[in-house]
């Protein structure tokens, strides 16, 4: 039996996907902490080689949670060059997350008691 994914199905299939192990997220959570980092900061952080963290680093950029750049032109074919950040989609995507994991009182679907709320209705869903 074959399933047909809609396009926002198949997003969040290669977002999740590209968070698979430990590796990917620390990667990841250190982009979201520090900004912007290059391909020799991350081998120096992590004391790995470029050929442990680039497979690591393309699966994120795939999953639309990472970002490659180059500051120069010129430097397109240099490795130490290139540089890397959380895209802000990936941000979104970590904020909703932690809003559904631990809910903000008041945020989102939850109002100020906690409990969880329609949000097309300005009452909660149900009472307590």
């Amino acid at each position: 039996m074959k399933f047909k994914l809609t396009p926002e199905q198949k997003a969040m299939f290669r977002t999740t996907y590209a968070l698979r192990d430990n590796e990917h997220w620390a990667v990841w959570i250190c982009l979201v902490n520090k900004d912007v980092k290059s391909l020799t900061e991350l081998t120096a952080l992590f004391d790995s080689s470029y050929h442990e963290l680039l497979p690591i680093l393309e699966d994120l950029m795939v999953g639309g949670l990472v970002e490659q750049f180059i500051v120069w032109e010129w430097d397109y074919g240099d490795l130490d060059k290139r540089y890397y950040r959380a895209t802000t989609a990936g941000l979104i995507w970590l904020t909703r997350i932690f809003d559904e994991l631990i809910p903000r009182k008041g945020h989102g679907r939850y109002d100020h008691h906690g409990r969880r709320r329609d949000l097309n209705e300005s009452k909660p869903m149900y009472n307590m």
